[in-house]
């Protein structure tokens, strides 16, 4: 990372474990406050059910146009491989 010249930004909530952040050339830590888990975790709930279900709308969008065009052009319905799941989630981080 030094040599390429870039920098991360940690955002992080306080442990009670020893930093070491006197190693991190690039790398600038910040602790949260303690009460601030409560806040971020209905949050979190939100961002992560919004991101299974346009998961699941891409799934099911999938699925249909494959079954479609098995019965257009007589094409057997590939099964969905980890790899075509995968290829789901860029598409979602444009959201």
């Amino acid at each position: 990372m030094k040599r390429q010249n870039r920098k991360i930004f940690l955002l992080v909530v306080p442990v009670h474990s020893v930093s070491n952040s006197e190693l991190l050339t690039n790398i600038t830590i910040h602790y949260l406050p303690s009460n601030t888990i409560a806040h971020l975790q209905p949050a979190d709930t939100g961002i992560i059910n919004s991101f299974k279900a346009q998961y699941h709308k891409r799934l099911i969008k999938n699925r249909i146009d494959v079954y479609d065009n098995e019965m257009e052009f007589n094409i057997p319905v590939p099964k969905l491989k980890i790899s075509d799941s995968i290829s789901f989630v860029p598409k979602l981080e444009k959201l």
